[in-house]
């Protein structure tokens, strides 16, 4: 079991009750694993379950239900993980808001890396950042159609958020390139929507 699994599994169950509540979070858990089964600590396991909200509330709703569930996975994840992360420092906090939110990031990326045990990357673009998950068991081909994991576009969005004194930055994912290995491919900006 990966570092911090139990605790990553439990502020993903707090999460999602705070979204759905506690007979739904059953109901769903029926669908893709039981909550007192393995441990909830993988990419294809938040996929199985973004599929089950799919099945049980139709296609908008379930990915809508999926990104506010990784927004709150924020909230609830920071509690285990805040110090781990170096975000409470005073000497992080008071950084300028771009490097702030690179090394936020950066710091996200590794952590999930050794959590999730996948290979998470983030590099600057132009215009943001590039949010990669290699090898991510999510692309079933690359440059075919992809599965976009709103849970990821939720954490990504609720933690810019955080790391960008409130303003809010619209994540979207993009398709992985043709001529690589499977890569689940982040764009973020580095203009929040109100700058």
């Amino acid at each position: 079991m990966a570092t911090g699994a139990k605790e990553l599994e439990r502020s993903f169950w707090m999460a999602l009750e705070e979204i759905l509540g506690l007979e739904q979070v059953q109901r769903i858990s029926e669908h893709t694993f039981p909550l007192s089964g393995q441990p909830f600590c993988s990419l294809m396991q938040i996929m199985e379950l973004q599929k089950a909200l799919e099945a049980v509330y139709g296609i908008h709703a379930g990915r809508g239900l999926a990104l506010r569930s990784g927004r709150a996975w924020v909230k609830y994840g920071l509690r285990f993980f805040r110090d781990e992360l170096g975000w409470n420092r005073s000497e992080f906090r008071l950084l300028p808001r771009p490097v702030r939110i690179q090394r936020g990031l950066e710091g996200l990326a590794s952590w999930m890396d050794r959590v999730f045990m996948e290979k998470f990357f983030v590099t600057r673009s132009l215009d943001g950042w590039l949010w990669q998950i290699h090898d991510c068991p999510l692309v079933i081909e690359p440059g075919g159609e992809f599965p976009c994991c709103y849970w990821m576009i939720g954490v990504l969005e609720e933690t810019l958020q955080r790391l960008g004194d409130g303003k809010i930055y619209l994540v979207r994912a993009l398709p992985s390139p043709p001529q690589k290995a499977p890569v689940c491919l982040f764009e973020i900006p580095a203009r929040s929507l109100g700058d």
